[in-house]
């Protein structure tokens, strides 16, 4: 009841908070950002809209080099053109022929590629060659899935930051000293306090998921990894809070630690996998493996329980060395 209690008084000093807000909406934000500016796997191909009345024989022609999409009206057609992505309409006109249909912007080579196929299919003669398609099961772009599993990462570099910024303020109110004199005792106010970073991680977590559309059965596999992953920036929180002043200076010490959160991101990305092991000390890499694994969907439970009982023992190693100097800052 006591946690509960602190962690409440949290929630509403965070909402007074602009600092505070900002950390709580900016991360579905950026995830909305990203999901809309990067492409989806498939906007590469070539994209055709037709009407629903068009021949039989026409669609399937060009059914065999592009994916052909079916609408009733020529106002859907037009719609689904001027969306993000590129698609031609291939439409009849007046004088029983067809016009090519597009908005404008598409690159030089999907154009000369409709026209050449349109071109093809009225002389009534195939293309020349025979082209075929394998794929690995994915449905995301490979960018998308990258930046979103560095957002949620830093996601939990946040929540330690909402931690410190807490504990800032009551060191303002020149609040936290009457823990002295109360019956809490410092195990039940570090679980109080840490309960707005674990409901912050697991809540935004949840909306940037559903924002970028990787919404799955593998939710609860990632929450797993994202708390596990928080819980070196939940105690890093607590020491920068009772180290920092004020709210400019307890960001500024946070961002100190998305320094570790980086390097591995950039090691897994740009480096060889040989030279991985040089970032196996820090957390951030076990999680960023795993999550962004599971959102390609290409690890198993196995290699996510794994990469998070490293991601605890290496918690618990960082715990035992700063809870000492936590519980002195307290006192």
């Amino acid at each position: 009841m006591k946690t509960l209690k602190i962690f409440l008084r949290d929630c509403r000093a965070n909402m007074r908070n602009f600092l505070s807000l900002w950390i709580l909406i900016v991360p579905v934000i950026i995830a909305a950002i990203i999901n809309m500016a990067t492409p989806g796997i498939t906007d590469s191909f070539l994209s055709i809209a037709m009407l629903e009345d068009t021949r039989d024989d026409k669609v399937s022609f060009y059914q065999q080099y592009a994916n052909v999409e079916l609408f009733d009206h020529i106002e859907q057609v037009e719609k689904r053109i001027m969306s993000r992505d590129f698609c031609f309409g291939v439409l009849p006109d007046d004088i029983d022929g067809y016009y090519i249909l597009a908005q404008g912007n598409e690159p030089q080579t999907m154009v000369d590629a409709i026209k050449l196929l349109k071109a093809y299919e009225e002389k009534g003669e195939e293309p020349s060659g025979d082209v075929s398609f394998t794929d690995f099961g994915r449905t995301a772009s490979p960018l998308k899935s990258t930046l979103i599993t560095g957002l949620l990462i830093l996601v939990t570099i946040l929540s330690g930051m909402l931690i410190s910024l807490g504990i800032v303020d009551e060191k303002s109110d020149k609040t936290i000293r009457a823990m002295k004199v109360t019956p809490v005792s410092t195990t039940s106010y570090i679980i109080g306090k840490s309960m707005i970073g674990v409901v912050y991680t697991l809540v935004c977590g949840l909306a940037i998921l559903f924002v970028s559309d990787y919404f799955t059965g593998n939710v609860l596999q990632i929450f797993i990894v994202l708390i596990a992953s928080s819980f070196i920036s939940l105690i890093v929180g607590f020491l920068v809070g009772l180290t920092s002043e004020d709210f400019i200076e307890a960001a500024g010490n946070v961002k100190l630690i998305m320094i570790p959160a980086i390097i591995p991101v950039l090691v897994t990305e740009l480096a060889p996998d040989k030279w991985h092991f040089l970032t196996w000390w820090s957390p951030f890499y076990w999680g960023y493996d795993a999550v962004k694994g599971l959102l390609n969907q290409t690890v198993s439970l196995n290699r996510v329980l794994v990469n998070g009982s490293i991601i605890i023992f290496i918690a618990c190693i960082i715990y035992i060395i700063l809870l000492p100097k936590v519980r002195q800052k307290l006192k």
